[in-house]
C-alpha cells in the first residue's frame, strides 16, 4: 500500500479513498476510515458451488393470485366446532414452498383468528399444485396460501 495523500491511498495499480463520508437524505452523515488494505487470495468459480446434496432455497415469491385455480389436490379445511357455535369467520394467511413435484413443505401461519390456525394448517398440509413452470421447468417457489372460513361454507 503506498500513500500518496493522507486522503487517497494506491493499492493494486488503483487509487482509493482511505476517508469515506455518506451523506443520505433524512439519515444521519456516517463517516467511515480505512485503516488496513489488503489483498485477498484469488477466487474460483469453484468456490460458489453449493455443497453435494444442497437443495436451493426457494427465493421467487409467488402471490396467492398466480398460485389461484392450480391446486388439484387435498382436503378442504374443517370448520372448528367452537368457530361453528360462535358463528365466527376469518381468514388464515399460510406462507408456504411449493416444491416443483406440487407438494407443499415449511409451511407456517402468517396471521389470522388463532381459532382456525390448527384446522387452516392440517388441511393445507394435505394440498397439492400443479407444478409452477419456469422457463417451461418446473421450479420450487414460496406462496402465501389464503383459507377462508366463512359462516355456511
Amino acid at each position: 500500500m503506498e500513500k500518496t495523500e493522507d486522503s487517497l491511498v494506491r493499492f493494486q495499480g488503483r487509487y482509493l479513498a482511505r476517508k469515506v463520508r455518506i451523506l443520505q437524505a433524512e439519515l444521519p452523515e456516517v463517516d467511515i476510515a480505512v485503516d488496513q488494505i489488503e489483498s485477498i487470495p484469488s477466487v474460483v468459480d469453484s468456490d460458489f458451488l453449493p455443497p453435494k446434496g444442497a437443495v436451493p432455497a426457494a427465493s421467487v415469491l409467488l402471490e396467492q393470485s398466480v398460485l389461484a385455480g392450480q391446486r388439484i389436490g387435498g382436503d378442504p379445511p374443517e370448520y372448528p366446532s367452537e368457530a361453528k357455535f360462535e358463528r365466527r369467520s376469518g381468514v388464515v394467511w399460510i406462507e408456504a414452498i411449493v416444491q416443483s413435484d406440487g407438494s407443499l413443505n415449511d409451511l407456517h401461519v402468517l396471521g389470522g383468528p388463532p381459532i382456525f390456525h390448527a384446522s387452516a394448517m392440517k388441511a393445507v398440509k394435505t394440498w397439492r399444485y400443479k407444478p409452477y413452470l419456469l422457463d417451461g421447468k418446473p421450479v420450487t417457489v414460496r406462496t402465501r396460501i389464503c383459507v377462508v372460513y366463512r359462516i355456511g361454507q
